[in-house]
């Protein structure tokens, strides 16, 4: 078999899966609580594993988001509740363009079938 035959095969695998398309001006979904401590400690994160590997620095994020006390990761999970209202405000006013739904994502073949199942 000619290997271009394959590797394009490949690509037009790769390409039909991952997130769907979203319209760009779609509200942007909520941060979760996670996400806003790695932002805020990545740089000491780093600095910590002596290390710019990615992999390394996530790491040790995942145990230091463990051993976060409480009180201290209840900030972060505050950051996130008011991040998901302003995300709501945001949807209610949204009026999505035709071929998307209202979160803003592109509806496809295999969205709409799946709809049709559950109905």
């Amino acid at each position: 078999p000619d290997g271009t035959l394959i590797s394009s095969n490949r690509k037009s695998l790769a390409a039909s899966t991952g997130p769907p398309k979203r319209d760009p001006n779609a509200p942007k979904p909520p941060c979760a609580a996670y996400f806003f401590f790695s932002n805020h400690s990545w740089k000491e994160m780093k600095e910590k594993a002596k290390s710019s590997e990615f992999d390394r620095v996530t790491t040790l994020m995942s145990a230091a988001w463990k051993a976060l006390p409480k009180d201290e990761r209840a900030k972060y999970v505050a950051m996130h509740h008011e991040d998901k209202a302003r995300y709501e405000r945001e949807l209610e006013n949204y009026v999505p363009p035709p071929g998307y739904n209202r979160k803003g994502n592109l509806i496809t073949d295999q969205m709409k079938a799946r709809a049709e199942a559950k109905r």
